[in-house]
């Protein structure tokens, strides 16, 4: 494990001097959407001598990993919980958990509004915007039309999550962004994962009931009120002949949305044929959505993987580790 260095600065002034002989356990979780990263730091707390953020207080997480970048911005967070906890066995603790602060409160409120004539890339952008944030959405899906939809009091973060569902894409708010990334446009560049990086535990699991032929998704014709089928065929080289095809149940409201549901619904289908999870030597490079690449010569751990989820620990006296939950990506291997 590497040598930890970390700082923290608490609405604005730096904690870092305060905690830093005090720090029991540093953890930094980053998904890569669907769910709003997460942070936990437990500290020793003898003499209660330490005082405890603030609930709502804004906390800033860097931290280093050794390997000369210097220390780098985990995010942003918002504390939610604080715990302490004695006992004459183990002494005393004060734990201080949090989520990303970038999820303000009025992306959270409901609204009631109409989208029209636009496209997912423009609206994204209007919800963004009133929101104090900047959109990023995917080349693959930016064009999609939407002629008419509707929001009834419900909020922008849903709203969002649901238009992201339709196509089968991934949303993620951070960093004052709001993105949108269809399931095959990874726009990080891929690190590849050598035998050695691993400092715990890898395995790899596959599962080839996740395999599907073909995607079907419907839409509406509105000119021939017929229900009109798009279908996604499966392009993985090594997939299973008879495998089944799998029909979503919701029609969507264009030729388009039906077209993009159909390949997202795929896409998402192909993450679950193998998975990947492992303890890695600390690297702040490691963040949810990165693609990773294994090429050793192994069959099933090689091939090409999305992190899902990836778990930022550092620990006193034990150094610094990432855990990886991983999905396969495209071109994934058999």
């Amino acid at each position: 494990m590497t040598t930890p260095r970390f700082q923290i600065t608490v609405d604005g002034v730096d904690r870092t001097a305060a905690f830093n002989d005090r720090m029991l356990e540093l953890e930094v979780t980053d998904h890569d959407g669907g769910q709003a990263d997460e942070f936990k730091a437990t500290f020793d707390d003898r003499d209660f001598a330490l005082a405890p953020p603030s609930k709502g207080a804004s906390v800033v997480i860097k931290m280093d990993d050794g390997r000369g970048r210097g220390l780098q911005d985990m995010g942003t967070f918002e504390v939610r919980g604080r715990h302490r906890k004695f006992s004459k066995d183990q002494g005393r603790t004060l734990s201080i958990t949090g989520k990303s602060a970038d999820i303000g409160k009025s992306i959270k409120q409901p609204r009631t509004g109409k989208h029209e004539k636009t496209t997912y890339e423009g609206l994204f952008n209007t919800v963004a915007g009133r929101n104090g944030l900047s959109a990023k959405v995917s080349p693959s899906i930016a064009g999609i039309v939407v002629d008419y939809e509707a929001q009834a009091e419900e909020s922008d973060l849903h709203l969002a999550s649901r238009l992201a569902r339709d196509v089968h894409a991934i949303v993620k708010v951070a960093k004052k962004q709001m993105i949108l990334r269809a399931r095959d446009d990874l726009d990080m560049q891929p690190i590849a994962l050598a035998m050695s990086d691993f400092i715990g535990n890898c395995e790899v699991a596959d599962d080839d009931r996740a395999q599907h032929g073909k995607v079907h998704a419907h839409h509406h014709d509105q000119a021939t009120a017929q229900r009109i089928r798009q279908t996604y065929t499966n392009d993985d080289p090594n997939q299973n002949p008879d495998a089944p095809d799998f029909t979503l149940r919701h029609a969507l409201p264009s030729a388009d949305r039906a077209k993009a549901a159909a390949k997202g619904k795929m896409r998402q289908l192909q993450a679950k044929e193998k998975g990947l999870h492992g303890e890695l030597s600390g690297n702040t490079a490691v963040m949810g959505g990165l693609p990773v690449i294994i090429a050793w010569g192994v069959e099933m751990y090689d091939g090409t993987y999305v992190v899902k989820t990836a778990r930022h620990k550092m620990v006193k006296d034990g150094g610094y580790s990432t855990t990886i939950d991983c999905e396969k990506g495209k071109d994934g291997g058999a």
